[in-house]
């Protein structure tokens, strides 16, 4: 056999290999549960005698309560007397004592003088009156149904001396169904029982079918085998037929008389959990040892080929030119490294493609620019000479509107003309040290009819507020632009987002921008987003969404001039039903700094 198994292939090596882990790895923790269940019954039984001992130490503590409460009533005159108040003296006792049924006293023939409930009659007969007239000592004897029940009551009772000489007793009875109270709060587990037997073996109180059983007689045989269970730890057949696992404890103050309490568990219900585990171990032994020989069978393939195939469709996918391909590590360690090493050069060529695509959209907008800024400045020129004819002309006739509206018409021609300088960089601009916080929220504020209170503002503003070398008035119309794009950009409800803080930005991180500290503006929203397509002309001179009617001349471009031209740069981020992402860094200035030191 072992000849077979060397000479077998890679599957049956690995068959062995997970069968000699597998079983071993089961068998121990088949053991384990075994163990664990024993140890988990053992635990019950424990608490099953702690219950047992409990609920009886209880008993016998309403025993001595309902003696002491006798030996006191003794001394009371209305109840040594049986005056007419006796029975109402007595009905008091019930209320502070719940568990007694009632209380009286009779006389050496068994009359009863009084009691806190009538009784239907008399004592005469009763063995507990004989024992109580002939033991100087508390009884506790004989039982009788209780009413509202079907368990039994008990009758305590005491004998004292009356003044002329005579006997007298007083008796209490204690009504076995509050036991139900101390058995419900108890943990016996399911088809458990709780059972009272007297010394004849009678059964005074049971838990389950009391209607049934109680009043009944336990055979001794079956007597003695529930304290056989007790002691060695058997399981019996009780009256019901159910076999049970019985813990016991004595109760009572009366020697002649002890009761006994017997609590039965069902070692079948207790044992039930664990032995659910125990067949899930041997089923998922079976289906283990079964699911081990048809995986191994694929191992080999798993290990080796299809990780190469994986490797070998990601190499053919990079060369087709996706250098967005990347084949995940799996199989044996140097496969896995030579997965690795793939992902690292494939990611290496994607961002060089990257960064050379964000340097063709450099170099595109920095010549449009300088076209831009060309025409712009001849365009600037003629508009001078036309104002000033027109103007001269107005000086003449004032009355005249053609002479107005070609004033009107070439300032607004003047505007578009600064918006091209400021796209080429090539426009004046008066740079201060501000506040980056104070001009965004001016421009809130400014901006608030527009964004009305159907867009939510989220600002999170740095502190201290960073400082910026810009021109304020050409900023804060960047900041405009950007806000006013992103509202229109949210037609229903939305959005808007705004943050500013500092940033430490790594070679790469952002093209155009060297290495270093900046100060970061960045304004987000939940609008519509733009498309690949319409991103890559965003920041264009007279490119826009907007439809006719609604444009705002360079818009985007603008701003990007002035951003370029303050020492910064902007970013767009973008896409369909994802919202759109601004961001502006500007160089930190030393006074920020020092700020922020």
């Amino acid at each position: 056999m072992l000849g077979v198994v060397l000479r077998g292939g890679l599957r049956t090596r690995l068959v062995l290999l997970l069968l000699v882990t597998l079983v071993p790895v089961l068998t121990a923790s088949t053991i384990a549960n075994i163990r664990q269940r024993q140890i988990a019954f053992d635990h019950f039984v424990g608490e099953a005698q702690d219950t047992t001992a409990s609920i009886a130490a209880d008993l016998d503590r309403i025993v001595s309560n309902a003696h002491q409460l006798l030996t006191a009533l003794e001394s009371l005159p209305e109840v040594r007397d049986a005056t007419p108040a006796c029975p109402g003296v007595l009905a008091e006792f019930l209320h502070v004592l719940p568990y007694l049924t009632n209380v009286g006293r009779v006389d050496a023939h068994g009359t009863v003088l009084c009691s806190a409930i009538p009784e239907p009659s008399g004592m005469q007969d009763s063995r507990w009156l004989a024992r109580a007239l002939s033991e100087p000592e508390f009884v506790v004897a004989d039982s009788r149904p209780q009413a509202n029940s079907s368990q039994r009551e008990i009758f305590l009772a005491h004998a004292f001396r009356l003044d002329d000489g005579g006997t007298a007793v007083l008796y209490a009875t204690f009504g076995l169904g509050w036991l139900d109270r101390l058995v419900g709060a108890a943990r016996i587990g399911d088809g458990g029982i709780a059972n009272v037997f007297d010394a004849d073996g009678q059964i005074l109180y049971r838990s389950a079918q009391p209607e049934q059983f109680v009043g009944t007689h336990v055979p001794d045989e079956a007597a003695r085998r529930i304290r056989e269970s007790a002691t060695n730890g058997g399981n019996v057949s009780g009256l019901d037929g159910v076999r049970r696992r019985y813990v016991v404890a004595t109760w009572s103050t009366d020697a002649r008389n002890p009761m006994l309490l017997a609590i039965g568990f069902s070692t079948a219900a207790v044992l039930r959990p664990f032995n659910r585990v125990l067949l899930s171990q041997s089923l998922l032994l079976l289906l283990g040892t079964l699911v081990a020989t048809m995986a191994v069978s694929q191992a080999a393939r798993s290990l080796v080929l299809g990780p190469v195939r994986t490797l070998s469709d990601a190499v053919g996918r990079v060369r087709a030119g996706d250098l967005t391909a990347r084949a995940t590590p799996a199989g044996v360690p140097e496969l896995k490294e030579l997965t690795e090493t793939l992902n690292l050069a494939v990611e290496g060529l994607q961002r060089h493609r990257e960064m050379e695509e964000q340097l063709r959209d450099a170099q595109r907008l920095q010549a449009i620019g300088h076209l831009a800024g060309g025409v712009a400045h001849e365009f600037n020129n003629m508009l001078t000479v036309i104002l000033g004819y027109t103007e001269a002309l107005l000086n003449e006739d004032p009355t005249r509107p053609e002479y107005r509206a070609i004033t009107e018409s070439a300032e607004r021609a003047r505007v578009l003309t600064h918006q091209l300088l400021a796209f080429s960089r090539k426009q004046l601009l008066q740079p201060k040290h501000v506040g980056l916080n104070a001009i965004v929220r001016d421009v809130l504020e400014r901006t608030s009819s527009v964004l009305g209170t159907r867009i939510a503002k989220d600002l999170e503003l740095a502190q201290p507020d960073p400082l910026v070398l810009v021109d304020p008035e050409q900023f804060a119309e960047v900041v405009a632009n950007i806000v006013v794009n992103a509202a229109d950009a949210m037609p229903g409800a939305g959005r808007l987002g705004v943050r500013t803080g500092h940033r430490r930005l790594n070679d790469g991180d952002v093209s155009g921008l060297d290495a270093g500290d900046y100060v970061e503006l960045v304004v987000t929203d939940t609008g519509h987003g733009m498309d690949a397509a319409t991103l890559a002309h965003a920041l264009e001179p007279f490119f826009t969404t907007k439809p006719f009617g609604r444009r705002s001349g360079l818009g985007l471009s603008t701003a990007y001039g002035i951003v370029r031209q303050s020492g910064g740069h902007l970013t767009i981020s973008s896409g369909p039903g994802e919202g759109t992402t601004v961001r502006i860094y500007l160089p930190v200035e030393p006074l920020d700094l020092a700020q922020q030191a």
